[in-house]
């Protein structure tokens, strides 16, 4: 999702930020293990982005029912309506895969890579995870018992096309989504499928003030915002919107974050992002996406562990749950392997804890 800060879009970090993904690219494909089983049968494996990435034939075009007829934002249909993407002056910000003949989006096939990553992140480091509607949940120890459907909360800080709520939705959990633009919402809803049970309560605000705008407290809380120059903003990375999610974390709960790598500053935000994120939660999981310039940071709240560290059934510490989020995968129906996504991981540790008074 990208938030506009200025009235002007100078196109030359786009490019910048362009050619260092291509870059990214190559070397990724070069140094990537062979796909699992379960990637081999991803219908938006990466294989396929030449389909929907900048420069794919746009074979139509839908533009905002209101009256700004000079708004950046419009949906795109790629390869005989097979993917539809959500772009912002040219640049492709989401992608959906569109089942035509049911004409209907496959909220499970994700095209991608940092999608795919931010969930497998959540899935592994959150305990307590509904399946589906009607599923039994996972346990910690790997067992399952009859779940409450209401106990998962989550809070989307940036829609973009709906990718990620609506792969991670749980029919009777709450689920909040907070974008500033409203050309966004409205394409989404109408053009990707998004919110098409109107289950997600949307609000068209500022996300620095998810406080103001949702009071309830969230098991789960997504970050995915960038500015003009394509790098997420210096305030979405501060001390005090970081506390701020901590606040309205859910003891155990996890907030996940989308950064951009490639360039020295996007390089350098990433960088204040392992810090500040360390800082305040103790410690922090630092998640290299393949085949996109994408870096993801994950952080659970657990005050009662005095450091911030993260402890799992196996006993070990600043590790993920691979196998838990691998269950979640198959049980949800995703068309990606969570461990795939997750070998790039990093735990970083935080030599001093900095939170607020409701550490």
């Amino acid at each position: 999702m990208i938030i506009t800060t200025t009235a002007s879009v100078v196109a030359v970090p786009f490019a910048a930020s362009l050619f260092s993904t291509i870059a990214i690219f190559a070397m990724d494909k070069i140094n990537q293990p062979p796909l699992s089983s379960l990637d081999l049968r991803d219908t938006a494996g990466w294989h396929t982005s030449s389909e929907w990435l900048i420069g794919a034939p746009i074979e139509h075009e839908y533009k905002p029912f209101r009256d700004h007829s000079n708004s950046p934002v419009s949906v795109a249909i790629h390869n005989g309506g097979r993917w539809r993407t959500l772009q912002r002056y040219g640049t492709v910000q989401s992608v959906t895969r569109w089942d035509n003949e049911g004409n209907k989006p496959l909220h499970h096939a994700v095209g991608n890579e940092y999608i795919k990553v931010m969930a497998s992140a959540y899935a592994a480091l959150q305990t307590d995870y509904p399946l589906d509607e009607d599923a039994d949940e996972i346990t910690p120890n790997g067992d399952t018992h009859e779940g409450d459907d209401g106990i998962n909360s989550h809070m989307h800080l940036g829609i973009g096309g709906g990718t990620l709520p609506m792969l991670l939705s749980h029919t009777h959990s709450p689920v909040s989504a907070i974008d500033i633009d409203p050309d966004v919402v409205t394409l989404a809803t109408r053009h990707l499928g998004f919110n098409h049970d109107s289950h997600v309560s949307v609000h068209v605000a500022d996300a620095l003030r998810h406080r103001d705008v949702v009071e309830s407290t969230h098991s789960g809380i997504f970050v995915d915002i960038a500015g003009d120059d394509n790098n997420i903003p210096s305030a979405f990375v501060s001390r005090s919107f970081l506390e701020g999610v901590y606040e309205k974390l859910d003891e155990g709960g996890v907030v996940v974050a989308n950064f951009h790598r490639g360039n020295a500053a996007e390089n350098a935000r990433v960088e204040e992002g392992k810090r500040m994120y360390s800082e305040v939660f103790g410690s922090c999981f630092v998640v290299t996406s393949r085949f996109q310039g994408n870096v993801v940071i994950a952080a659970v709240k657990d005050s009662g562990l005095g450091g911030g560290m993260v402890r799992f059934n196996d006993g070990k510490e600043g590790t993920l749950d691979v196998e838990k989020a691998k269950r979640v995968a198959l049980r949800k129906g995703w068309r990606f392997d969570p461990e795939s996504r997750l070998r790039a991981v990093k735990y970083v540790r935080s030599a001093e804890r900095i939170v607020g008074a409701w550490g």
